[in-house]
């Protein structure tokens, strides 16, 4: 631990991770100080590997509403979704739904690896994607949380009631990351 007090690489980060694979009850813990290296780490257990070409599927009705952290969204963000796609050249990999998470939901019929849940941070709207889009995930796949360690907001919330039912455990927890792996079929 820094004198700031993020986590870093060291002695005591080895003993964070064995007291925490001993928690887990498994081999191996391995903390990372940044979300992309967590994601990196989480694709590389579900077999994606340099050169796959991964579709990453993005949810947003993109209307105007105001979330719980007091943030004004409103239509004008898609295009600057859009125009960030082209600006990364990533449109071949990056496929925009324009619906609200509810209906787009109701007309899946794929398998989904790793799902990201990242709405507006309410209890009622993360239970109902959580709700909606967890059928879809396999036995050994994840689900990501954003802005998941604020007891007072959804994402939290919805993870505490998710654990005590059984079918998931919590792998990491990184910032405002949470990441759990569904054990159990029909969870």
């Amino acid at each position: 631990m820094s004198a700031s007090g993020w986590l870093t690489q060291g002695p005591r980060t080895v003993e964070f991770e064995r007291l925490i694979a001993d928690y887990l009850g498994v081999p191996e813990a391995v903390a990372t100080d940044n979300c992309t290296t967590s994601l990196q780490l989480a694709l590389e257990m579900m077999g994606v590997r340099a050169g796959d070409e991964v579709p990453v599927f993005a949810v947003d009705p993109h209307v105007e509403a105001v979330d719980v952290f007091g943030w004004t969204v409103d239509p004008d963000d898609r295009a600057i979704f859009l125009q960030n796609l082209l600006r990364f050249e990533v449109t071949d990999i990056v496929r925009p739904i324009s619906l609200p998470s509810e209906r787009a939901c109701k007309a899946w019929d794929g398998e989904i690896s790793m799902l990201w849940i990242d709405g507006d941070h309410t209890y009622e709207a993360t239970k109902i994607d959580f709700k909606g889009w967890s059928r879809f995930v396999p036995s050994g796949g994840l689900v990501l949380f954003h802005d998941a360690n604020d007891p007072e907001i959804g994402p939290f919330q919805v993870i505490g009631e998710i654990l005590e039912a059984g079918g998931y455990r919590e792998l990491l927890g990184i910032n405002s990351l949470r990441v759990l792996q569904k054990v159990a079929a029909g969870a």
